[in-house]
């Protein structure tokens, strides 16, 4: 082989090795946006289920009131807490069937996926468990964590 074909092949390689370090570079670009784009999924559904406890406070405080009982400390007055969160990656069938419209076989299937396919990171992704559609998602707000 003569001299100016390897220098050519040289060149060549080097063409090559630098457009895989371009690509490689761009991959990993994609994969960091992707990852902050669950992150920021995670901080809304955070947040939405904090305006959602809230909601549930002030309504329960209401309630009170209306009972003439405004001071929750009182004896009489009914415990004001949090509703217990189900975290979904953890829980049972039968944890999961006291969530409102999670039957059994619903429950079952959550379960299911979860052991073929890993962690659910929010609730956007519950939806890809059959029978679990926006509806469902949206009763769900508050209720569950991950």
């Amino acid at each position: 082989m003569s001299l100016s074909k390897l220098k050519e092949i040289r060149s060549i390689l080097w063409i090559i090795l630098i457009l895989c370090i371009v690509f490689f570079l761009f991959l990993e670009m994609f994969i960091l946006q992707t990852d902050e784009v669950n992150e920021l999924e995670k901080v809304n559904d955070q947040v939405e289920d904090v305006l959602l406890l809230n909601d549930v406070r002030t309504s329960q405080k209401g309630k009170l009131e209306e009972k003439g009982l405004e001071n929750p400390s009182d004896s009489s007055a009914e415990t004001i807490g949090p509703p217990e969160k189900i975290n979904v990656n953890q829980a049972s069938v039968q944890q999961l069937m006291t969530l409102p419209n999670i039957g059994e076989v619903k429950a079952q299937a959550i379960v299911d996926y979860r052991e073929e396919h890993g962690r659910f990171l929010n609730r956007n992704e519950l939806m890809n468990v059959k029978g679990i559609g926006e509806k469902t998602i949206e009763k769900l707000k508050g209720l569950i964590t991950f």
